[in-house]
């Protein structure tokens, strides 16, 4: 009988294991700390475990086996997880005993999780599951947070693209990288993307893997006039290591944060400082900080923010609040005209008073602020003036009069050099004009292009390059089609991508 180098190789592994067990079944030491561990792994003392503190809904168990040539066997196996289909498969690596042990089992597992054993001589099952996906977690460590974190993203975009009812994901060039498959999929963030599979959410790396598998139901939904039914996605854009997430829990919202290998975190406990606060949501991670909302009496909200351990930073003394972008956040403080940036320590800086109607986080070194009731305009960090009004090119016809320039009624953020505007005098026509950093018109979609957006106030924004628009075929209307789902038959829209220069390069096809 012939016998497979593959099943060689297993009966070796399985072999080794049973020998280390032999020899450690007498006396297991069960170390209750990692400097415990650290110290018989440097003498590669065999039958010692640790199992860490549960971490983002997570916990792993590391086994010494035993050493051989001078370095040393150690085994890891999730006990907790999230997702099920990871748990009790052995991961096996070696460290060198000489060498700091703590940093090698951490870069250990962080390359073979990643699915590059190299000079670590990665194996076992959870290996192997490791190598068919892309990135499918991080390294495991209790002292690790999950978020807060920036994650370098250097692959080519990827972009959502529907066909025929159904959602994947293409290249810039066109090509179907992932091919269609869910009701609904977003775009990419730090190589993590969040997909509807027909009314249940979860997390996909840039292979179509899942890393969340779509478990998470939205608790905001509606039914359009044409008896559609749409649900919001109940978690955000990665940002920093995470995603927010918000379901709704015993009759009320439960946000919590996903990380980007699934785990969950801020889930089923908070930290004593939030324990005792009847928390709704929580914002995005920026600046290693996110901001979460309390509700309290009569419900009254209040806002404060979280560090990436979970610890509160600034209480919840805020009527508003966005993200920490270099030292600047957003936030208000009372009711009408009660916004300003604030620092670090909750001080109003820009200006020194709250009197903004409302303000967005700073992007590209610029942020938008609402000085007064509809009436926008970008500062720079030094709180000085950037974009108060847009240079239109071509001059419009407006009400029977030509404008040159106009304000802005709605703006949005700058990505890509761009940022999207409603001009005042042609909010009612939906005019959205994209604007460059210096007040200039880059392009409008309907005035260049003659395409007519579909819910344009919501203003899309550049990401990778190019801004997904929905648009209406030549010479019909959008009806109650809008972004964030899928076009169906008999609807006479389409979704299209459009560069900084203002010219389609990606649109939807049958």
């Amino acid at each position: 009988m012939k016998i497979s180098n593959h099943a060689v190789k297993w009966w070796f592994i399985i072999a080794c294991i049973g020998f280390y067990t032999q020899q450690a079944i007498a006396a297991v030491v069960i170390c209750q700390d990692e400097a415990c561990f650290a110290l018989r792994a440097a003498d590669c003392n065999a039958a010692t475990q640790y199992t860490t503190p549960e971490i983002a809904g997570a916990q792993v168990r590391y086994s010494i086996l035993g050493s051989h040539n001078n370095f040393c066997d150690i085994d890891m196996v999730y006990t907790q997880h999230p997702n099920p289909n990871w748990m009790h498969k052995p991961l096996l690596f070696t460290i060198d005993a000489d060498g700091d042990i703590d940093a090698q089992i951490k870069s250990a597992v962080a390359a073979c999780l990643e699915g590059q054993g190299g000079k670590w001589l990665c194996d076992g099952p959870f290996y192997s599951k490791a190598g068919d996906a892309e990135n499918p977690t991080a390294p495991v460590a209790a002292s690790e947070p999950p978020c807060g974190v920036d994650v370098a993203e250097e692959s080519p975009p990827l972009y959502p693209m529907p066909r025929n009812g159904q959602w994947g994901y293409v290249t810039r060039d066109g090509e179907w990288a992932i091919e269609p498959r869910w009701a609904y999929a977003e775009p990419f963030s730090e190589a993590r993307a969040i997909v509807d599979n027909g009314g249940a959410w979860g997390v996909i790396d840039r292979r179509g893997n899942y890393v969340l598998e779509p478990i998470l139901s939205s608790s905001v939904c509606e039914t359009s006039s044409g008896n559609r039914h749409v649900c919001q996605s109940p978690m955000q854009t990665y940002s920093q290591g995470c995603s927010k997430a918000n379901i709704q829990k015993d009759g009320s919202p439960h946000p919590f944060f996903v990380d980007r290998a699934g785990r969950f975190w801020l889930d089923d406990e908070l930290p004593e400082q939030l324990g005792a606060k009847d928390v709704w949501d929580f914002g995005r991670f920026s600046g290693g900080r996110a901001w979460f909302q309390v509700m309290g009496d009569n419900l009254q909200e209040s806002f404060g923010w979280i560090d990436a351990q979970g610890k509160v930073v600034l209480n919840d003394e805020f009527s508003g609040a966005g993200q920490f972008i270099d030292g600047r956040a957003p936030a208000a403080s009372g009711g009408k005209y009660s916004w300003a940036y604030i620092d670090t320590d909750g001080n109003p800086v820009l200006p020194d008073r709250w009197k903004f109607n409302g303000a967005r986080a700073f992007s590209e070194g610029l942020a938008a602020a609402e000085v007064k009731p509809y009436r926008w305009m970008y500062f720079n960090s030094e709180g000085s003036i950037q974009v108060e009004n847009v240079t239109l090119t071509p001059p419009r016809e407006v009400l029977g009069k030509t404008m040159n320039v106009a304000v802005f009624q709605a703006a949005g953020d700058f990505h890509n050099g761009l940022a999207p505007v409603f001009p005042a005098m042609m909010f009612d026509a939906e005019e959205l004009i994209y604007v460059r950093p210096d007040g200039t018109e880059a392009f409008a979609p309907a005035s260049k292009l003659g395409l007519t957006v579909c819910q344009a106030s919501s203003l899309p924004e550049f990401r990778d390059g190019l801004v997904q628009l929905l648009v209406a075929d030549e010479g019909a209307e959008c009806g109650d089609a809008r972004p964030g789902q899928a076009t169906v038959e008999g609807e006479n829209v389409h979704y299209i991508y459009v560069d900084t220069a203002g010219t389609i390069v990606l649109q939807e096809t049958d």
